[in-house]
């Protein structure tokens, strides 16, 4: 594919009355000095309903990411639950409530129970009377990011971001409101500084 290599990619979908489930692997995806190395994806369908783990674990060593996630939609109105079981971002363990739940609605988005944490990393969506707010503190970029690796095993991202950021609809006024501030950011080695970013509603 142009200058992008594929490896061993495989599809296996099995189909029973109204349920459907498939798995995607990929030996390796490579580009230039860059690659992601053995990515697999698990979904499971039925009416209404989708469950999807996403895996990433090159060969013998531990996984690097394992993120299971449920998907729902009923009464017009969609839903997002994190599998706490076995969740791995980054190298690293994460914990999540287990009653973490995510409603897309015609309001905006709502929060459920949504936090996750891995020692001083912490992410947390919460929902009260004024809105919904999307909170981090020592979030690092890696933990979304480095399941892209690199040939001389530099790291894709590195950096944290600390702060939180106010979201627009659930009925209340104005718009989106964000106070956060990255620190370290660096993407293969090349250091892009420090930034703050600060918005007010209107």
């Amino acid at each position: 594919y142009d200058s992008i290599r594929v490896n061993r990619l495989a599809l296996d979908v099995n189909a029973k009355g109204k349920s459907l489930s498939s798995v995607l692997s990929v030996r390796s995806v490579v580009r230039d000095s860059l690659g992601i190395f053995g990515l697999t994806l698990t979904n499971t369908a039925k009416v209404g309903a989708l469950e999807s783990t996403l895996r990433v674990q090159n060969g013998e060593i531990p996984p690097s990411y394992v993120l299971s996630a449920q998907l729902e939609r009923a009464g017009g109105v969609s839903t997002l639950h994190i599998v706490p079981d076995g969740l791995v971002l980054d190298s690293k363990p994460w914990t999540a409530d287990p009653e973490n739940l995510l409603r897309f609605t015609d309001r905006g988005l709502k929060a459920e129970h949504f936090d996750l944490r891995s020692e001083a990393q912490r992410l947390q969506v919460v929902t009260d009377e004024i809105g919904t707010r999307i909170d981090v503190e020592k979030f690092r970029f890696g933990t979304l990011l480095n399941f892209v690796t690199s040939q001389d095993s530099t790291e894709f991202a590195t950096g944290e971001l600390n702060g939180h950021m106010q979201l627009p609809g659930n009925g209340a006024a104005g718009g989106m409101a964000a106070n956060i501030q990255v620190k370290g950011l660096e993407l293969l080695g090349n250091a892009l500084g420090d930034l703050a970013i600060k918005a007010d509603e209107t």
